[in-house]
């Protein structure tokens, strides 16, 4: 009986036996078949895990999830420990954490016993980011807020909207004026 379809399926090796047993091949064969009814196509992944096919291939091509075991015929197999670590990501992902925070967190997670320190500074980052990006969103609001109620809904030639988001300058504008200003009164000093 050839056993290689495990290992092509699962990547890892067969459970470990109590003791020194040696199983015959009806054993054998059984953990091989429990083992392969246990795992599942890359559709159900991403089903189970929320995630989409395509993000799922990104995170394998970026190493940020192990490459499957795949079948002979070249089909991704994933198990359950799959289902954890993509709903890991996932949910980190809503919170906003960026690629390479979600890295850093699951390589800590592989080590149980050390202190947490690390992972509650990269949330803490995490907050601060989100703080920034709220006080800027409120800014917005605000802003938007103040457009609208400028606006007489009447024609657009006289639109308080477009005019303000005409006239708004960016920052690379701003820093040109002030740099261009800059010139001009140093030329002034000198004539």
């Amino acid at each position: 009986m050839d056993y290689s379809v495990y290992d092509s399926v699962d990547n890892r090796s067969l459970p470990e036996l109590p003791g020194s047993q040696v199983p015959d091949d009806l054993v054998l064969q059984s953990i091989v078949t429990a083992e392969w009814r246990k795992m599942f196509t890359i559709g159900v992944l991403s089903r189970r895990a929320r995630v989409k096919i395509e993000t799922i291939r990104y995170y394998e091509r970026i190493g940020l999830v192990p490459k499957p075991g795949r079948t002979e015929s070249g089909r991704r197999l994933y198990g359950s420990a799959d289902v954890k670590q993509l709903s890991f990501i996932r949910h980190a992902r809503e919170l906003g954490f960026d690629i390479a925070s979600i890295r850093a967190m699951l390589g800590l997670r592989e080590m149980p016993d050390a202190s947490c320190e690390d992972v509650s500074r990269i949330a803490q980052d995490q907050l601060v980011a989100v703080n920034d990006r709220i006080s800027r969103l409120l800014g917005l609001r605000q802003e938007l807020s103040r457009m609208i109620g400028s606006c007489a809904n009447g024609k657009i030639a006289d639109c308080r909207i477009i005019e303000v988001l005409a006239d708004h300058n960016s920052p690379a504008d701003l820093a040109e004026q002030k740099s261009t200003w800059g010139l001009i009164n140093c030329l002034k000093a000198h004539l």
